[in-house]
């Protein structure tokens, strides 16, 4: 059998293509909760490689995500939203400024959140962790 034959690989399956809106999507079958750690993960490595020296990374003799421009640029600072930057309302929650805290709240998101997108369903559970964060 060659994978011609296989049922992902017909035409009008949804599969055989990686691109969203080429006949699949990309985020077909995946829960919200696991797009959001990847998501959470992606935003504190850019964090981490995009930090600029002078900052907590020599002080503390490694990388620290909070000297970022990408972080000063998402962080919830109130002065900046009165000032019109509203987009900080909803990057904060995905900023981690340590390896420890990333992985315990992506370990709560992954346990807790699972069961909430279940009852919830994905639609509202990413509306509630997006507002409410």
């Amino acid at each position: 059998m060659a994978w011609q034959d296989r049922e992902y690989a017909r035409p009008g399956s949804g599969g055989g293509s990686f691109w969203p809106g080429a006949r699949g999507n990309l985020l077909r079958g995946r829960s919200v909760v696991s797009i959001l750690i990847w998501i959470n993960i992606a935003v504190y490595v850019l964090c981490t490689f995009t930090v600029q020296s002078g900052g907590f990374a020599g002080a503390r003799g490694g990388s620290d995500p909070l000297s970022s421009p990408i972080f000063q640029a998402l962080a919830m600072h109130a002065g900046s939203v009165l000032h019109g930057e509203v987009w900080r309302l909803f990057t904060a929650q995905y900023l981690h400024w340590s390896f420890w805290h990333i992985f315990m709240n992506m370990l709560g998101l992954h346990f807790l959140g699972r069961a909430l997108e279940n009852d919830w369903g994905p639609r509202r559970f990413f509306a509630i962790y997006t507002v409410a964060g």
